[in-house]
């Protein structure tokens, strides 16, 4: 749930996933594309320290996985309004 302590949670999971940026892979363009939330918190578990900083800051990867994309797609909203002729959507 996208709550205000969900987001403390977060806030110190990206903390304590900062020192292990290192071993993150970084070429996405050779990544085989998850097909799924499940092979992307698969795929984040499997890297060493990625499960335990995440636990310790009280989130599962799945639950950091769908954050980061919650708070991405709400940035894509934002610009998209703040463009020209850029409205919201009537209710």
């Amino acid at each position: 749930m996208l709550t205000e302590p969900a987001l403390a949670k977060y806030k110190q999971a990206v903390h304590k996933l900062q020192p292990l940026i290192a071993q993150l892979p970084q070429d996405c363009e050779r990544e085989n594309g998850s097909t799924s939330l499940k092979d992307m918190a698969t795929r984040m578990d499997a890297i060493p320290g990625v499960k335990s900083a995440l636990k310790a800051a009280g989130m599962t990867s799945r639950e950091y996985l769908v954050f980061t994309w919650s708070v991405f797609q709400s940035g894509m909203a934002v610009l998209a309004v703040q463009q020209p002729g850029g409205k919201l959507p009537p209710v």
